[in-house]
């Protein structure tokens, strides 16, 4: 029985169609493979670390608590959060105008946001800060990355 599974394993792995493996370091046009490679890299990494912070903040938006007894605060953040859903649409998208006015929006919604978060009980603040600095070091780290270049 043995023999019979590694004879069709062998079958299918030999059978694969591979293309000739080039170990030129030149390409076709005479650049090298490495720098466009470190490239490629470095731009399919910081897709994955924007990627993880959009995650998180979706994740930390779909959780963003409700304080029963401060409706305006909760107003001020729902309002924060739509900025914060544009903000991630317009970076997907490569709108820079749109993410511009969303990171304006979000700023302006954040100021409030710590004015009225005086009012709450300090358990309700710790909640609301843990939030709060968890979205902000999220859309930091995604800036950070949207203007880091790309090694040539």
């Amino acid at each position: 029985m043995k023999n019979i599974v590694y004879s069709v394993l062998l079958l299918i792995l030999g059978s694969c169609a591979s293309e000739k493996l080039n170990m030129s370091p030149l390409n076709n046009n005479g650049t090298t493979s490495k720098t466009t490679a470190i490239k490629d890299f470095d731009t399919f990494n910081n897709y994955i670390t924007q990627n993880e912070n959009a995650a998180e903040i979706t994740n930390l938006l779909s959780s963003f608590p409700k304080f029963s007894k401060n409706k305006s605060l909760n107003l001020e953040a729902a309002a924060m959060i739509v900025n914060i859903q544009d903000y991630l649409y317009a970076v997907e998208a490569g709108n820079a105008p749109g993410k511009e006015r969303a990171l304006k929006g979000f700023e302006k919604s954040y100021k409030k946001v710590q004015t009225l978060r005086k009012k709450l009980s300090p358990d309700e603040d710790k909640i609301l800060n843990r939030y709060l600095v968890r979205i902000k070091t999220n859309i930091n780290s995604i800036e950070y990355y949207l203007h880091t270049p790309v090694n040539n």
